[in-house]
């Protein structure tokens, strides 16, 4: 089986984050766009929007995140012989009023679709032929099998530029990822508890302390079945014996696969904290008092007046 990377890519101003991508249920169809010239930078984009949130960051102490890369088994893909029609180009004002529907409604698809994109199904050929006439298209690495395309687009809302990345072996889409700024138009924690219910696993993972003040804490929300993994970033703070991090309003960074890829724990453990991490994810019953069904019903509500998890400082001495 061959393995895909994705790989990093990080500027001088801004950490790179990223967004992985969904596809329309079958009956469904893309969006056609209309007529007009549209301009698009040919250097690569860089997708840092605010975050210090990298799709497989090296986790350290105090917080910062080392790019490295990453490898998910997946199957060989042989392109099918079919030959599409460019689209024609959206204006810059079409353009962004796709990209505000899509961020809020995702196409109308479920996870692990992304705008209409299903890993595993749909082409990248297909995906491309969509994506090219709005958005910023900008493939990355030398070899055929192995490319990250990383789609750019700005973002309305004064939060800057958005993205994610889809990874193609070949014309087969193994995986998706979408970074959180993007993902904050619709895929909070109640909204995601609220569509897809309880997760198969939550996994958490924080420090004791932090040099910057701000402890990271790391939740992750594992969908075996629906192929998708939510990981949330937070900042806590540290009271005595506890460790507490709130989600108000915090996004995830999503991670999208074809039913056709293994996903393992090492894998969830290699995305969520990048590999070799200081302190790994540990499973929510052992290091709360909440197991995964109280967990959703505390925090699946949008209106819950505290929205708040804490951990014992006991669980995450290093070297432990």
């Amino acid at each position: 089986m061959v393995l895909i990377k994705i790989r990093l890519l990080c500027t001088i101003t801004c950490t790179l984050i990223i967004i992985v991508g969904c596809t329309i249920q079958p009956q469904a169809s893309l969006v056609q766009p209309s007529e007009t010239p549209h301009t698009t930078s040919s250097q690569l984009p860089s997708l840092g929007l605010n975050s210090t949130y990298n799709p497989i960051p090296s986790q350290t102490a105090d917080n910062t995140m080392a790019p490295t890369k990453t490898q998910m088994p997946q199957k060989t893909w042989t392109p099918p012989p079919i030959t599409l029609t460019p689209l024609p180009t959206l204006s810059d004002s079409d353009s962004k009023a796709l990209v505000a529907e899509l961020l809020s409604n995702n196409g109308g698809c479920r996870y692990p679709c992304w705008w209409g994109i299903t890993p595993g199904e749909t082409t990248w050929s297909e995906a491309n032929h969509f994506l090219a006439s709005f958005v910023e298209v900008t493939p990355w690495g030398d070899d055929p099998m192995s490319i990250d395309n990383y789609i750019r687009f700005p973002i309305e809302t004064g939060r800057g530029v958005g993205g994610f990345v889809v990874a193609t072996n070949g014309d087969y889409i193994p995986l998706i990822f979408v970074g959180k700024e993007t993902t904050a138009y619709n895929s909070l924690m109640p909204q995601i508890l609220t569509s897809y219910g309880a997760p198969d696993t939550i996994y958490l993972s924080t420090f004791q302390s932090s040099p910057e003040g701000g402890i990271p804490l790391t939740i992750v929300l594992y969908y075996s079945r629906e192929h998708f993994l939510a990981i949330f970033e937070l900042t806590a703070q540290a009271d005595k014996d506890e460790i507490t991090g709130c989600l108000q309003d915090e996004s995830p960074g999503l991670f999208l696969w074809s039913a056709d890829e293994v996903t393992t724990e090492q894998q969830i453990q290699d995305w969520a904290l990048g590999v070799d991490p200081i302190l790994p994810l540990k499973p929510l019953e052992k290091v709360t008092d909440l197991d995964v069904s109280s967990f959703t019903e505390q925090f699946g509500s949008p209106s819950s007046e505290n929205p708040c998890l804490s951990t014992g400082m006991e669980f995450w001495e290093v070297n432990r």
